[in-house]
């Protein structure tokens, strides 16, 4: 395995752990209930667009072969 490609698989485990986390929150945290309506809505689009990044990265890694 290459360098850049042990790279990309590192970046896809980190990510997976913070998308894990940043879900966790917004769906058992009272935290996230009290923050305004806009800051949710932010924080719902940011973990959407977190998983789309980490189905391109398992996209990548399975070109990798």
């Amino acid at each position: 395995m290459k360098d850049f490609q042990q790279r990309v698989i590192d970046e896809l485990n980190e990510l997976e752990e913070k998308a894990n986390s940043l879900n966790e929150f917004i769906a058992y945290s009272d935290l996230f209930l009290g923050l305004d309506s806009k800051e949710q809505e932010r924080l719902r689009l940011q973990l959407d667009i977190m998983w789309q990044y980490v189905e391109i990265l398992r996209e990548r890694i399975a070109a990798f072969n």
